[in-house]
């Protein structure tokens, strides 16, 4: 190998010998350069045999995947071809159904069109009887209203009938009574030319001259002086009682020197502006209606009374007791009286309205009360707050509760009774204190054209004060003047 490299080296001497020293530099210039791009072109290619390994790694995966994808085509192409198998099967079988279904409609379509046509016939004769259903109930609202017109026509007809009776079983009553008080005071003397006889509304007595004088003398003796002396102690005014027990409307009859039938009769004359009184209650509400009237528009009187508030307040409630049954129209007047009893005699401004019930929705409770609601809900005459259950009847929730006679009587008695059981408990507590009933003294009855207050039967003298301080407060307030302009101000 030696002697093969020694000619070239002869060669490249006789080359470097005969060339010049710049051209071998240049030489050695491009000979470092074309080494630099031999290295960089190794490298090149080193990277690209890694890059072509690392392809070829990708090409055998890819080649790998396409071998599967293939596999998967071919997997996917027979259940196409069973799923086309099974497509053509059901497009057979729906052929045959549809023509099957159109043998049945073909065959049905007469029944189908008698079926149409006796609804249409059927629909006619429903809107006939609609038509006439609606002619009958139209018919049956005049009906209604006619019958109702006359109801109250012969309502306000056996009202005067039964005053008139009252008048004229109170005038039998009282010659009765005069008869009967002369008969017992002149007891001896009828068989001696004393006659008593009742006749034609009046009370006769006669007195025979021998009964007067004695035989022979014009002179009274002393037998005709007695009798005339019992006589007119017998016609004197007589104290009258009417007892907790009685009957009011007998009693007012049979006792017209009766504390409360002359109260009553006072207030009817306009001799006192009103009367209260802690007697009979039946008696005190007939008197009432029977003399001074109900004011025109009410329905019927009623007993208002207050609940103590936790916060310091009233609640107002009504009816009390005078109306133990009642229809929504008569709840509806009690929402009038019972606002303005609490606006002009508690001084509550706008005072709120609930009704008692046993829910808050509208449409608990029973027939009454839901009736009831929907007359107030629309109300313009007063500011209706919804329902009221007991739980609210001391709290600020409403400023008037409105009820019949018979559950507010029932709500009062318990809360006279929470006031007894604290008492015997000798609790001391100033909100249950105002439970007592002497601090309110009475309870008014609304919608009459006079004052008049009730009293507790068992009033005492702080009772007693505070009733009479009631009845002119409400008097002061001008309260039935202010009913009755808000019941007939059309």
């Amino acid at each position: 190998m030696n002697q093969k490299i020694a000619p070239y080296i002869v060669i490249l001497s006789l080359f470097y010998g005969c060339v010049s020293p710049k051209v071998v530099e240049e030489i050695k210039t491009q000979r470092q350069e074309t080494l630099i791009q031999n290295q960089q072109i190794k490298k090149e290619n080193n990277l690209l045999s890694t890059e072509n390994t690392e392809l070829s790694a990708k090409v055998d995966q890819l080649t790998k995947e396409i071998d599967e994808l293939i596999n998967d085509s071919l997997e996917r192409s027979k259940s196409c071809l069973q799923l086309q198998q099974q497509l053509d099967d059901l497009n057979e079988a729906y052929d045959l159904l549809t023509a099957k279904n159109s043998q049945m409609m073909s065959a049905k379509a007469n029944e189908t069109k008698e079926l149409l046509k006796e609804l249409q016939q059927t629909r006619q004769e429903l809107i006939k009887k609609e038509d006439e259903l609606l002619t009958l109930e139209q018919s049956l609202t005049v009906k209604q209203n006619e019958l109702i017109a006359t109801q109250n026509e012969l309502e306000e007809r056996e009202r005067k009938v039964i005053e008139l009776q009252s008048i004229i079983n109170r005038k039998d009553s009282v010659l009765t009574a005069l008869k009967d008080r002369i008969s017992t005071a002149l007891l001896g003397f009828e068989g001696d030319g004393l006659t008593i006889t009742q006749k034609n509304g009046k009370v006769y007595i006669s007195l025979e001259e021998q009964l007067l004088f004695a035989s022979g003398s014009w002179q009274v003796d002393s037998r005709g002086r007695e009798a005339l002396t019992k006589l007119s102690k017998s016609l004197e005014s007589q104290q009258e009682n009417i007892e907790m027990g009685e009957h009011p409307t007998k009693a007012l009859v049979k006792k017209p020197n009766s504390s409360i039938a002359v109260g009553f009769h006072l207030l009817k004359k306009g001799k006192i502006d009103g009367f209260a009184s802690a007697g009979n209650t039946g008696a005190m509400f007939v008197g009432g209606y029977m003399s001074v009237k109900p004011i025109p528009g009410i329905l019927r009187p009623c007993i208002s009374s207050v609940l103590p508030k936790l916060d310091g307040g009233v609640n107002v409630i009504l009816d009390v007791g005078a109306n133990a049954d009642c229809k929504a129209d008569v709840l509806y007047q009690f929402g009038i009286l019972g606002s303005l009893f609490a606006e002009h005699v508690c001084g509550i401004t706008s005072p709120r309205v609930g009704l008692l019930n046993i829910g808050e929705e509208e449409t608990k409770g029973n027939m009454l009360t839901i009736a009831a609601h929907e007359l107030m809900s629309d109300s313009r005459d007063f500011n209706f707050c919804g329902n009221i259950e007991s739980r609210h009847l001391f709290d600020d929730k409403c400023d008037v509760i409105v009820c019949d006679g018979f559950s507010g009587n029932v709500i009062l008695k318990q809360a006279e009774s929470i006031y007894n059981l604290i008492e015997k408990r000798n609790i001391k507590d100033e909100y249950f204190n105002r439970f007592n009933y002497e601090n309110y003294g009475g309870t008014p009855i609304l919608g009459l054209n006079k004052t008049v207050v009730i009293g507790h039967g068992i009033s005492n003298k702080i009772a007693i004060k505070n009733m009479i301080v009631l009845t002119a407060d409400v008097v002061e307030a001008d309260l039935t003047t202010k009913i009755l302009n808000n019941f007939n101000n059309d």
